[in-house]
C-alpha cells in the first residue's frame, strides 16, 4: 500500500511519499543524449508532524472559525475550489472510463 504523489513537468518533477515521510525533487535538463534528470532536493519531517500532512482538519476548522469571526473571506476563493473539485472529478471520470477526460467547471 502506498500513498505517493507523482508531478512531472517539463523542466522537472516532484514525489510526495507521504508513508516513507518523504518530498523529493527533480529538474531536467538537456544532456548530449537525452534528457537528464537531477535530483535536487530532498525534505522529510518527523512522525509527530504526520498530522500537518496528513488532512490537517484542526487547523483549517481553525481557521474557518477565526475568519468567520474576524468576518474575512475564505482563504480559497470558491471559484477555485469549484475548480479544484471540477478536476478530481475529471480525474475520476478519466479512470474509471480510461479516456482523456476535461474539467466541467
Amino acid at each position: 500500500h502506498e500513498l505517493r504523489y507523482l508531478i512531472t513537468g517539463t523542466k522537472g518533477a516532484m514525489e510526495t511519499d507521504l508513508f516513507r515521510r518523504r518530498l523529493r525533487r527533480w529538474e531536467f535538463s538537456d544532456g548530449p543524449k537525452g534528457l537528464l534528470s537531477h535530483l535536487v532536493e530532498t525534505k522529510t519531517w518527523p512522525e509527530e508532524e504526520d498530522h500537518f500532512v496528513f488532512h490537517n482538519t484542526t487547523d483549517q476548522a481553525r481557521d474557518v472559525v477565526r475568519r468567520v469571526a474576524e468576518g474575512l473571506p475564505p482563504a480559497i476563493e470558491p471559484r477555485d475550489a469549484l475548480a479544484t473539485m471540477a478536476a478530481v472529478e475529471a480525474t475520476e471520470r478519466a479512470t474509471e472510463s480510461r479516456e482523456i477526460t476535461t474539467p466541467s467547471a
